[in-house]
């Protein structure tokens, strides 16, 4: 209401103030516009700060749930996932779908809103002249779902360029004392800068897709302002239009597209956001296979003490030929156990 109020009283203070020059009006429309414009100022900091708040708990809780889960995954699915990939979609993923939700609470839900209360205004005020501009939205969504189809592809091949650029770094710095022992250097250096040009071509790739957005907007928005221009200055010229109504009606417009390039822009952001929210999601489906045994021991009368009853252990997949057989021994407080292999199978400590 506020931002469609201005145009209303801009176009009133210019009929009913500057044209006749009356100062009166002048003031008065001015005073209501000051006023207003305050209120609005109230409003964007709240929803700036609770759209936020509501978006960055939303992340932090998604993060505590992937830490709960993941410290409870075996090590089959440790590496399933790996630990590049299980880091990058803590950290980076959880990143894209907070921006994302942080777009879609502070413009996604009034955008539509102002573009259906602003054409409505358009029609109101020169109903002749809002023809210009709906012609120019289909044109307009042609242009985001291009951008939308394309950019998905694009982010999934970006996120996972992105995991083999974390994998890289994290191999190297957790072995860099083997890599400098053989000097290893070079081969690793080379390594990580495939990865980076990958991920660093990707991430261009991406981005220039969406820059296009922008100024191709721009271009179709100063076309029909011109046109409206045109238009409007001939039906001043013949009377059937005051300068007032047409300012207002520039504004209206004004709304209408800037209203729907801000949508657009949460529908291009929504294809990198469903990536990394589907990447998110596989990860909390995972089932766990290890689970804590409800009768369990919880509370022994010694302590410092392990013992082994005729253990035998195998690592999934594996269950034909354990590592562990009918394994039996106890290790009291202070000693030292170690398990030696006999033909490639512990079978006594």
């Amino acid at each position: 209401m506020i931002e469609l109020g201005l145009p209303t009283l801009l176009g009133q203070l210019i009929d009913h103030g500057v044209a006749p020059k009356n100062p009166a009006e002048v003031y008065h429309f001015g005073l209501w516009m000051v006023l207003i414009n305050l209120i609005g100022l109230v409003g964007l900091i709240g929803l700036a700060y609770t759209g936020s708040k509501l978006s960055t708990n939303i992340i932090r809780d998604m993060r505590d749930d992937i830490f709960e889960q993941v410290t409870h995954f075996s090590h089959e699915t440790y590496g399933e996932f790996g630990v590049s990939s299980l880091i990058t979609r803590t950290t980076n993923d959880a990143f894209q779908v907070m921006t994302f939700l942080q777009m879609v609470f502070r413009t996604g839900f009034m955008t539509p809103l102002m573009f259906i209360a602003s054409g409505v205004m358009i029609v109101r005020t020169a109903r002749d002249l809002a023809g210009v501009v709906f012609l120019a939205v289909p044109v307009l969504l042609i242009g985001v779902a291009v951008i939308g189809y394309f950019s998905e592809p694009m982010s999934t091949r970006q996120q996972k360029n992105l995991d083999w650029v974390n994998l890289t770094l994290r191999e190297m710095l957790s072995g860099i004392r083997v890599i400098r022992a053989f000097v290893r250097e070079k081969f690793f250096g080379d390594h990580f800068e495939d990865a980076n040009r990958a991920y660093t071509k990707s991430s261009i790739s991406l981005y220039t897709l969406m820059a296009l957005a922008q100024p191709g907007f721009s271009f179709i928005f100063n076309i029909v302002f011109v046109i409206i221009l045109w238009l409007g200055a001939l039906q001043i010229n013949a009377g059937q239009m005051e300068i007032g109504a047409l300012i207002a009606f520039i504004e209206y417009i004004f709304h209408v597209l800037f209203s729907f390039m801000l949508f657009a822009s949460v529908f291009m952001m929504y294809p990198r956001a469903a990536v990394s929210a589907k990447r998110i999601d596989a990860l909390l489906q995972v089932k766990n296979t290890v689970t804590e045994n409800p009768n369990g021991i919880t509370t022994t009368t010694t302590h410092g003490e392990l013992a082994f009853d005729q253990v035998t252990f195998a690592y999934p997949g594996h269950s034909e030929s354990p590592i562990l057989r009918d394994v039996s021994f106890t290790a009291h407080a202070g000693q030292t156990v170690a398990l030696l292999a006999v033909r490639g199978v512990v079978s006594r400590p």
